[in-house]
């Protein structure tokens, strides 16, 4: 319903008014134009079970990122079937795959920064900002990744990029109508309130250490379901790991920026890890961001530690690893009462040690490999 709900709410100017969007209107304006406005009379469901043709153009945006992997070389000459076998990779794991079933708007984004990546690589700046500009218009927390050009000193392409951000948003505010940025700031601030999620919800977003350490500090009940002695030493090992993780990403980054021994890409994965870090809503999005930009490295990947922790970490896990308690919560996609019971299971639990662990990893790795390439 990522997709169909607000496909609904883009037909009029009802986007920012009354659906309270907090993106640019390119996304608005792209579902607008894409959607069957007969399916949309009533409510969202009606185009989820009806609008065939937009659900076509999303799915044909998951094989367009298989397809520009496929057919884009990486930096060193790499053959077919381990180009196919990058894509497979991504098609299949638990963030790609999560990402698929929300229907959300960041499967156009995939590929667009995949292509940055590229062009950047081959030193075309001009495709590589326009890719990028539209993929910020699209999701603006994608600015973290112009970063790099900052890591990397290309003040071209980083003013190029904040050039065709402005541009994209600009005609897409006049061509939608709505979405200034004064509404997109008020809605940002009522959805930043505070909002009284069910835990439940919020234990579904355990993809990082980061999110455990919340639960805590609301006092959800989960100590019951494994002790509460195992429950604190969870707790404990997960602090070890977030401010161990977060302090070494940092480091590496911040010494190798000050002597100049930053490269692009290393910088957008060090830079995406640490926002997948802090915020667990977008951690399977960025997760599989991640992905995208290690699958954009050379063959030197497959040689490296943090390249298997990280697809460890992606490997679909949902099997119960400890049974909890039947519960009920309201469907808002069937709009009723359903209950199941909840589960702690495996990739709930290894997923945040993983992708900590590869963290650790790719953070050595980064100041080794930016020491060996020391510019003179």
């Amino acid at each position: 319903m990522d997709l169909f709900h607000p496909a609904y709410w883009s037909g009029g100017l009802e986007a920012y008014r009354n659906y309270h969007a907090i993106y640019p209107p390119l996304g608005h304006l792209v579902l607008k134009l894409l959607r069957n406005p007969i399916y949309y009379a009533s409510d969202g469901f009606a185009g989820r079970d009806n609008d065939t043709f937009l659900l076509a153009v999303y799915l044909l945006s998951a094989l367009a990122l298989g397809a520009v992997f496929c057919c884009s070389r990486l930096r060193h000459p790499s053959p077919w079937p381990e180009r196919v076998s990058r894509a497979l990779i991504l098609s299949l794991s638990a963030p790609f795959l999560f990402a698929l079933e929300r229907g959300n708007l960041i499967m156009w984004c995939f590929p667009l920064v995949y292509l940055t990546v590229r062009w950047l690589q081959r030193g075309r700046a001009m495709p590589a900002a326009v890719a990028l500009g539209f993929a910020i218009s699209l999701k603006p927390y994608l600015l973290v990744l112009m970063g790099a050009f900052l890591a990397e000193r290309q003040w071209r392409a980083l003013a190029l990029s904040v050039l065709w951000a402005g541009l994209v948003y600009l005609g897409a505010y006049l061509a939608y109508g709505s979405g200034s940025p004064m509404e997109i700031l008020h809605n940002i601030h009522n959805f930043s309130n505070p909002i009284e999620y069910p835990w439940m919800e919020r234990f579904y977003l355990t993809w990082n250490v980061a999110e455990y350490l919340k639960l805590d500090k609301l006092y959800m009940p989960l100590g019951s379901l494994v002790g509460t002695r195992e429950w604190d030493a969870w707790l404990g090992l997960c602090r070890v790991l977030y401010y161990g993780s977060f302090a070494a990403l940092g480091t590496c980054f911040a010494a190798a920026w000050r002597k100049g021994l930053c490269t692009m890409v290393d910088a957008m994965i060090v830079l995406a890890s640490m926002l997948y870090l802090l915020h667990s809503t977008v951690g399977p999005y960025f997760l599989t961001f991640i992905i995208v930009l290690i699958m954009a490295k050379g063959q030197e990947i497959w040689a490296r530690p943090s390249t298997w922790l990280l697809l460890l970490a992606c490997l679909p896990m949902d099997i119960p690893a400890v049974k909890g308690v039947e519960t009920e919560v309201f469907s808002w996609v069937s709009q009723s009462s359903v209950g199941f019971q909840l589960n702690l299971t495996f990739g709930e639990i290894l997923r945040p040690v993983l992708f900590s662990l590869f963290s650790l990893s790719f953070a050595l790795e980064f100041w080794l490999g930016a020491r060996s390439t020391a510019r003179p």
